[in-house]
């Protein structure tokens, strides 16, 4: 138990340096932001308590609103999230039986699951910042296509970076 918390907080530390050293920086204007940060959410094993998914989501957002000066906005995103994480695995991962991985990864969930669960997340949680952040349905075009440009790079930078810091098989 331990030593799963210790990666957990490992984990969480190292995602949000990336998050607020490089990805903050990678952008094209403001079409395709990277928001890979998420991924600590994400990740955190099935057996997390509803209560700790939604504080340690709640910090992670906050964390990241003091270094991009938003006020709350991702706060509220990351609990959001931390919610349809909750009902997700609630009704689809452990009704198929999924109970007995530890963490949804692509590793141990395979690619198709797992992008299915990020995508609809992330999805969500990048249509609360950029409505929020734009708080108006004038250019409602504009703004989806926002929200799309910035999940498929989020989910395309998660699975890239889940793809280089996990060992195959032949590795072990």
């Amino acid at each position: 138990m331990i030593v799963k918390l210790i990666t957990s907080l490992f984990r969480w530390g190292m995602l949000m340096a990336f998050q607020i050293t490089i990805a903050r920086h990678l952008h094209i204007g403001s079409w395709l932001l990277f928001f890979p940060y998420v991924l600590f959410i994400l990740q955190l094993p099935f057996e997390t308590s509803r209560f700790t998914v939604i504080t340690l989501a709640f910090l992670t957002g906050y964390t990241v609103d003091i270094f991009y000066h938003t006020n709350g906005i991702h706060a509220l995103a990351c609990i959001n999230l931390a919610l349809a994480r909750s009902y997700y695995i609630n009704k689809v991962a452990l009704r198929e039986g999924l109970s007995q991985i530890y963490r949804p990864h692509i590793k141990e969930m395979g690619i198709v699951w797992f992008l299915q669960y990020a995508f609809l997340l992330i999805l969500l949680h990048h249509f609360l910042i950029f409505t929020i952040e734009q708080f108006s349905f004038d250019r409602f075009w504009v703004l989806w296509f926002r929200i799309i440009l910035s999940t498929v790079s989020t989910v395309s930078l998660i699975v890239f970076l889940q793809r280089i810091f996990t060992k195959s098989k032949s590795d072990s």
